[in-house]
C-alpha cells in the first residue's frame, strides 16, 4: 500500500493547475519565502498544512506560523514574547482530542537543543512543559488517533544506539518504549481512521552517506516491522542535494500530506547552494510547483 495514496479530485487539479496567489504579508509573521529546517503537519482544525518556524537565508531563525489555503500560505500565528523562541528543527504535530497544535524543541542557535513544549489554540501559544524528552532535534512526531496522544520518537545523539518513544499527555511527556535502534527517524505518520501511527526510518546501507527507508506500525507499546508493497525510497539527509527541474531534491524540506486537497506539500529546504523559496505538491503521480521560481 502506498503512503501517498494518488487521492487528487478534480478540485484539487484545478488548484494545483491555477496561478498561486503571493504569501499573504501580516505584522509579525515574517512572509514564509526562503526557509529551511521548518517544521510542518496536517491541521485538522483548521483542515490546513501548518508551518513553524525555520531558518531563512543568513541564519535567520523564526518563531511564525502559517498555514496552506491550497493556493498560498496565510499567517495563523505571529512571531511574539509570549510564543516560543525563534527556532528551526522543532517537531509539530495536531492533538485532534484537545484541539491543539502541539510543538516541541529545536534549536536556537549553537548545538543544544531546546526541551519546551508548546501548544497553540484559539487563545494563542501556552507553555506546558520545560523539561522535554530531549535536547536532541534528531526526532519525529505525530497524532496516534489508537491511543489518543501525540508520540515523539528520538534518537539520543548521532552516535548513540538508544531510541526512545514518548506519549505526550497534554500535561507531560510519558516513556511508552524504546525504539529500531541504529535507525535514524526520517518521518511519523498520524494514525487516523483505525490504522496505527507509522514510522518511516533511515536505516545505514554500508555506502557513505545512503540509507534505505525501513517502515514501522506502533502497536500499543513497541514498533512492529511491516513489510511495505512496493519500493520504500533511499535517502541520504546527510548528502549534499542535487536540484533538478522535475524532481526537487533537497535537504532541511519538510513534507506533510493534505487530505483535503489529496496531496502532498513540500516547503522550502536548502539545494546546496541557497534556501529555498518554493512550494510544491505531489498528486501521486508526479510533482508540481505551486508557489515559488
Amino acid at each position: 500500500m502506498s503512503l501517498l495514496r494518488p487521492l487528487v479530485s478534480v478540485a484539487a487539479a484545478c488548484l494545483l493547475a491555477a496561478a498561486a496567489r503571493p504569501t499573504a504579508h501580516v505584522p509579525g509573521c515574517t512572509p514564509t519565502a526562503a526557509r529551511t529546517d521548518h517544521a510542518m503537519t496536517w491541521d485538522a482544525d483548521r483542515r490546513q498544512v501548518v508551518l513553524f518556524g525555520g531558518e531563512a537565508p543568513g541564519d535567520a531563525l523564526s518563531a511564525d506560523t502559517w498555514g496552506w489555503t491550497g493556493r498560498a500560505w496565510e499567517c495563523v500565528a505571529a512571531t511574539s514574547a509570549a510564543g516560543p523562541r525563534p527556532r528551526g528543527a522543532a517537531m509539530l504535530a495536531h492533538d485532534a482530542r484537545r484541539h491543539v497544535l502541539v510543538l516541541y524543541g529545536g534549536r536556537a542557535g549553537g548545538r543544544d537543543g531546546l526541551r519546551d513544549t508548546w501548544e497553540l489554540g484559539p487563545a494563542g501559544w501556552t507553555l506546558r512543559d520545560t523539561l522535554g524528552p530531549t535536547p536532541d532535534p534528531h526526532g519525529a512526531m505525530a497524532w496516534d488517533e489508537k491511543t489518543g496522544s501525540v508520540l515523539l520518537f528520538h534518537t539520543k545523539g548521532d552516535d548513540g544506539p538508544t531510541r526512545a518513544t514518548w506519549r505526550w499527555t497534554g500535561s507531560a511527556w510519558t516513556a511508552v518504549g524504546e525504539g529500531p535502534h541504529e535507525e535514524f527517524p526520517d518521518a511519523l505518520l498520524a494514525g487516523s481512521s483505525g490504522q496505527p501511527a507509522t514510522l518511516i526510518t533511515a536505516k545505514p546501507t554500508g555506502t557513505d552517506d545512503a540509507f534505505e527507508a525501513t517502515r514501522y506500525d506502533w502497536r500499543g507499546n513497541r514498533w512492529v516491522p511491516v513489510s511495505a508493497t512496493g519500493t520504500l525510497p533511499r535517502f541520504s539527509p546527510q548528502a549534499p542535494a542535487a536540484r533538478t527541474a522535475t524532481a526537487p531534491r533537497r535537504k532541511g524540506a519538510q513534507l506533510a500530506f493534505d487530505p483535503v486537497r489529496g496531496m502532498a506539500i513540500l516547503h522550502g529546504g536548502d539545494d546546496g547552494q541557497r534556501v529555498l523559496d518554493e512550494t510544491w505538491g505531489w498528486d501521486g503521480r508526479a510533482w508540481r510547483r505551486v508557489v515559488g521560481k
